[in-house]
């Protein structure tokens, strides 16, 4: 798994190396997350082509500007796109983990981390049902 923080992703987005070293980790990896603006570095490393997304809400109008090939997603706190997932800001980043240990792991160890946490877990739409776009 990679995980991409946002915030100021102005370094990493400058950087042709971190660019092509997130790209070619991601190739092995079973899932690629974002959090916040890191959704940017995924679309600098042709990650999100094709591909529904969010960021944080803030950032979904340059997001679209930036990115106008990649279905933008607002009011969801993260979209799973099967290999990628994409979270909206820093809370929203750990339900999209939370999901992720869901996927990989299951429900009971994911509601048993959230658990410990003392964090309730926004679980987002449940399978089959669509999100709010």
């Amino acid at each position: 798994m990679l995980v991409v923080p946002g915030g100021n992703p102005t370094a990493p987005l400058e950087s042709t190396e971190v660019i092509a070293w997130i790209k070619s980790v991601s190739e092995s990896t079973e899932v690629t997350m974002s959090v916040c603006t890191g959704a940017f570095i995924l679309v600098k490393a042709g990650l999100l082509d094709g591909r529904q997304a969010t960021t944080h809400w803030g950032q979904l109008a340059r997001l679209r500007k930036a990115a106008p090939n990649i279905d933008v997603r607002d009011k969801v706190r993260f979209v799973d796109a099967g290999k990628i997932v994409t979270t909206a800001g820093v809370s929203a980043g750990i339900d999209g983990a939370l999901h992720v240990v869901d996927r990989l792991s299951g429900r009971s160890t994911a509601t048993w981390a959230a658990s410990s946490m003392e964090y309730k877990w926004n679980r987002g739409p449940e399978p089959g049902q669509p999100d709010k776009k």
